[in-house]
């Protein structure tokens, strides 16, 4: 256990080795804030790395999360403009439309009572009532 110990206070510096007791003395006292200083220092690169590559991955998230929400937006806004142009549009379509029915009902007014008159005048048994005052005339 003590070999274990020697071997990993060997890359130490001085003022982390420990003294004939075993504390770690020397020309400060060794905290656990000067280790982990001293401990960084050594792993700096692989620390550095870390972070990179962790702000990247979070850095991807928030972007898919953005472009989400921007697509859902412009979604929203096409089919909004989309409802506005037709209803606009519907309105000017349907004056043509309701004219054009307008007429043909008209046409058709008209070409049911031409027809029934044909009809009465083709017909020889069909005599016209005669109009009476009161049933004398």
């Amino acid at each position: 256990m003590s070999e274990m110990f020697a071997a990993e206070i060997d890359g130490l510096p001085e003022q982390f080795h420990p003294d004939e007791g075993g504390n770690l003395l020397g020309k400060k006292t060794a905290t656990a804030i000067d280790r982990m200083q001293y401990e960084m220092r050594n792993n700096f690169l692989t620390a550095l790395l870390g972070l990179l590559a962790i702000s990247f991955i979070a850095g991807y998230f928030i972007s898919q999360r953005y472009e989400a929400k921007k697509r859902e937006q412009w979604a929203e806004i096409l089919f909004r403009q989309a409802k506005d142009w037709l209803g606009e549009r519907g309105n000017k379509a349907a004056v043509p439309v309701k004219e054009g029915l307008q007429d043909v009902h008209s046409a058709a007014k008209e070409a049911s009572s031409r027809g029934a008159q044909y009809g009465r005048r083709l017909n020889s048994f069909y005599r016209e009532p005669r109009r009476r005052f009161f049933g004398i005339l």
